[in-house]
């Protein structure tokens, strides 16, 4: 069942966060960043300065406020010339963080800079790529069904041709559907299936990295 996948994914237990500091520093998407390397494992400074790609001295800084804020503990000193090297882990494994206890006044203001980042990431790839390809124009028609379509390219481009090995391997769009709650809830877990199907392929490799989104809600009414 994919509810028992899913189920299958979480922790046996969250950490109900208490804490205004810690609840700051765990919603603030800039900071956060920071943390999730030692989040449920050890890890040195430096692997994680590695891992996020920033200075020694950033993470060192961010390292010191989280474990100042009881939010990382140092579980191993490992020896050599000089200084040992620590290395810290996150002091629960999971965290719940209680809206009230959130720097935000609405849900609406916490979505918003919860996406913010992922919004800003998606247009910068986007903008990258048609610079990169000439399509710097915007067509408007309606296609051979009936559908209003709106892309980017060039007047000239009669179709886009996503067989074609030269084309970009990139997709977008953005439909707002109506649909009946079977077919919801199918278009649901084929969605699902595809995440697990890409998720081994999360992490650092020499591979090209791809921004993959999809989203899947029911419209709030007018």
């Amino acid at each position: 069942m994919e509810d028992a996948y899913l189920r299958s994914m979480l922790p046996e237990a969250f950490h109900t966060v208490r804490d205004a500091e810690q609840a700051r520093l765990l919603s603030d998407m800039k900071s956060r960043v920071f943390f999730e390397p030692f989040l449920g494992r050890e890890l040195s400074v430096s692997a994680a300065a590695q891992e996020v790609g920033c200075s020694l001295h950033a993470m060192l800084y961010r390292v010191r406020v989280f474990f100042e804020a009881g939010l990382l503990r140092i579980v191993k000193e490992e020896a050599r010339a000089g200084r040992p090297i620590k290395h810290y882990r996150s002091v629960h494994d999971a965290y719940f963080i209680p809206f009230e206890m959130t720097p935000y006044a609405e849900l609406e203001e916490r979505l918003s800079v919860q996406f913010a980042p992922s919004v800003t990431m998606l247009t910068e790839a986007w903008s990258h790529l048609l610079r990169e390809v000439g399509q710097h124009g915007r067509r408007l028609y309606r296609d051979s069904a009936g559908f209003i379509c709106s892309d980017s390219g060039e007047a000239e481009r009669q179709r886009f041709d996503f067989s074609d090995p030269d084309f970009p391997s990139a997709f977008d769009f953005f439909l707002e559907l109506h649909l009946p709650q079977d077919e919801a809830k199918r278009l649901q877990l084929e969605l699902l299936a595809l995440y697990k199907r890409y998720l081994p392929y999360q992490g650092k490799s020499d591979d090209k990295a791809y921004i993959f989104q999809a989203a899947l809600v029911p419209k709030a009414p007018d």
